[in-house]
């Protein structure tokens, strides 16, 4: 399967948006990078901005505020896990920002150090 369509399988008829709108709303204020291999929706975002707001596909921070990458969407192709989801994120960041946060079904949103991320990443590909 595409990470497109494992994307796509995420939206239900209970999602507050489609498929379509949050793209859109990342391709106009964040970022998608998408190949046969993988899909990334990402967007700068105020780690100190409550979860609603972090979550809100059409609101935009003030640049000076950016301090996380919020990775609303994420898919491979082949299950890489985080050592996919790093090496992606290396390969495709814009610009740094100190913080990297995503959310997992059913849970809060989280944030991790960018820096120790990408250290553990380098740990993980050199096994």
């Amino acid at each position: 399967m595409s990470p497109l369509d494992k994307v796509r399988l995420l939206y239900t008829a209970q999602s507050p948006r489609t498929f379509a709108e949050d793209l859109t709303a990342h391709m106009q204020h964040g970022y998608v990078f998408s190949t046969p291999q993988y899909l990334l929706m990402v967007r700068p975002v105020w780690s100190k901005a409550n979860q609603d707001e972090v979550n809100n596909v059409w609101l935009t921070f003030p640049p000076e505020l950016w301090d996380a990458w919020y990775i609303y969407a994420f898919a491979l192709r082949d299950d890489e896990g985080l050592c996919g989801l790093v090496k992606n994120l290396l390969t495709h960041m814009p610009f740094y920002l100190p913080l990297i946060a995503w959310e997992r079904a059913g849970e809060p949103l989280s944030f991790f150090s960018t820096d120790k991320l990408f250290t553990k990443y380098a740990k993980l590909s050199l096994v």
